[in-house]
C-alpha cells in the first residue's frame, strides 16, 4: 500500500459484529485502488476509506497489473 485515506464517522465498539466491505475503484497501469467501508451490525456507517495500491513484482519492482488479474476486478468498478 502505498496511500490511504480514512473518513471515521462513528466508533466501534468492543464485541460488535462489523460488516466490512471492499472493491475495487481504479484498476490501471500499476495501480491498484480499492473502496472501503465498515458497518455496524445495524447498518449504520461507521468508517469510509480509499486505498492505493502499486503492483510489483516479487523482486518489489514496480509492475503493470497483470491483465487477467485486471479483467476480474473491471466487473467489480462501477462506472
Amino acid at each position: 500500500m502505498i496511500e490511504a485515506h480514512l473518513r471515521y464517522k462513528a466508533p466501534a465498539r468492543y464485541d460488535d459484529l462489523l460488516t466490512i466491505e471492499v472493491w475495487p475503484t481504479v484498476v490501471k497501469g500499476v495501480r491498484v485502488n480499492f473502496g472501503h467501508r465498515v458497518l455496524n451490525e445495524a447498518g449504520k456507517l461507521l468508517l469510509e476509506a480509499e486505498t492505493f495500491h502499486a503492483c510489483t513484482s516479487v523482486q518489489e519492482k514496480i509492475k503493470p497489473v497483470p491483465k487477467e488479474l485486471a479483467v476480474k476486478f473491471e466487473s467489480y468498478i462501477s462506472r
